[in-house]
């Protein structure tokens, strides 16, 4: 299930996100009452409470009339590769992997995507066989 974040982590991260759209909002010439719709993609959105978490700092900086979408960021890089058509699996692999895919019909999957469990118990590389095994069957995603 979803972790509890720190409240002064929390609190950095919707300070920052806050000063971030400000920056760009200034730099654009433009203000928050211009703005139509927002969409973050965002890594570690993994659970509905993450997306509604975000929504709910986006609803406080922006007017009702604001359309407002948060995803993990998975779904943009397959949006990105698909012509903005959910249908199509992407696999990302870096500091973090994520294979997450869309049927036609709309239904989804996802595979991988739990950095911060598998950073709290050691780096990704030295999990044995078993500890990965067990994590698959053990977690919430």
């Amino acid at each position: 299930m979803f972790t509890e974040v720190p409240y002064s982590t929390e609190t950095a991260a919707r300070e920052t996100l806050e000063q971030v759209m400000a920056d760009a909002l200034s730099k654009s010439g433009s203000n928050r009452s211009a703005v139509r719709a927002v969409c973050l993609a965002v890594s570690g959105v993994n659970h509905p409470t993450d997306q509604q978490r975000i929504l709910s700092w986006l609803r406080d900086i922006f007017s009702s009339h604001v359309k407002l979408y948060v995803q993990n960021d998975a779904v943009a890089a397959l949006a990105s590769g698909t012509m903005g058509e959910l249908h199509g699996c992407v696999l990302i692999a870096g500091t973090g992997t994520i294979a997450y895919g869309f049927t036609e019909d709309g239904r989804e999957a996802r595979a991988a995507g739990a950095g911060p469990i598998l950073e709290v118990r050691k780096k990704f590389m030295e999990l044995s066989p078993f500890e990965l095994w067990v994590f698959k069957f053990s977690s919430p995603f």
